[in-house]
């Protein structure tokens, strides 16, 4: 929750609802609760290096204390989250999910409504994204300041897709 200094770009993952903007143009991204929730779920179950974390036992991720307790007392604090969600049927395991986001997801939520109207933020969705590729990439240009999608830079760009 750190901003980068000034005059320099950085990238905060989760900003918490006390984060303070940088003092130059920020690029809000907010995503569908229910869509997050569970794009998470389907992400923790794998077994990746990403996330060490999930492999540690009782241990979460920016969830809030409340939510850790009802979530490891579903195995007697015993497991490891991706174990804790790999024992359970989907259902169970995406309303899991759910505690273990709330805490990013009020955030995001507590962001984008401290935030509306501030003209050196810009809200972005990834359904932007998927609406009009070019279109959306052209609008962070604008309003990053930038020259404009030359083609040099289309090609270059061209595959982030």
């Amino acid at each position: 929750d750190i901003p980068p200094p000034p005059g320099t770009a950085g990238l905060v993952m989760s900003p918490s609802a006390r984060w303070q903007l940088p003092g130059g143009p920020t690029i809000h991204f907010v995503r569908d609760p229910i869509k997050l929730t569970i794009s998470a779920y389907r992400y923790h179950l794998l077994d990746n290096d990403r996330e060490p974390w999930a492999r540690e036992i009782t241990k979460c991720c920016h969830c809030h204390a409340d939510d850790w307790r009802r979530i490891f007392s579903l195995c007697d604090w015993s497991c490891s989250y991706r174990e804790l969600l790999q024992s359970l049927n989907p259902v169970s395991g995406v309303l899991v999910e759910a505690l273990h986001s709330r805490e990013q997801v009020s955030s995001m939520l507590a962001n984008t409504i401290r935030w509306t109207g501030d003209p050196g933020v810009l809200h972005l969705s990834v359904e932007h994204l998927r609406a009009d590729f070019w279109s959306t990439l052209a609008c962070i240009d604008g309003f990053l300041g930038g020259g404009g999608l030359t083609e040099p830079l289309r090609t270059r760009l061209s595959r982030l897709r």
